[in-house]
C-alpha cells in the first residue's frame, strides 16, 4: 500500500514540475493544437469523400 502511495506523490511531484516549466507547457500545447489541427484535416477529408459518394 505504502509502494502505491509513493508512486502517486512521486507522479504529482513530476507533474507540478512540467506544468510549472513554460517549455514543458508551451511543447505540450504544440502537441495539443498540432492533434487538434490533424482531426480537422480528417473531418475535412471525410466531408470531401462523403461529398463525392
Amino acid at each position: 500500500m505504502n509502494a502505491i502511495i509513493d508512486a502517486f506523490a512521486a507522479h504529482e511531484r513530476m507533474r507540478k514540475q512540467a506544468l510549472n516549466s513554460d517549455r514543458e507547457r508551451a511543447e505540450l500545447k504544440e502537441i495539443l493544437l498540432g492533434a487538434a489541427q490533424l482531426l480537422r484535416r480528417f473531418g475535412r477529408a471525410a466531408r470531401v469523400v462523403w461529398c463525392l459518394v
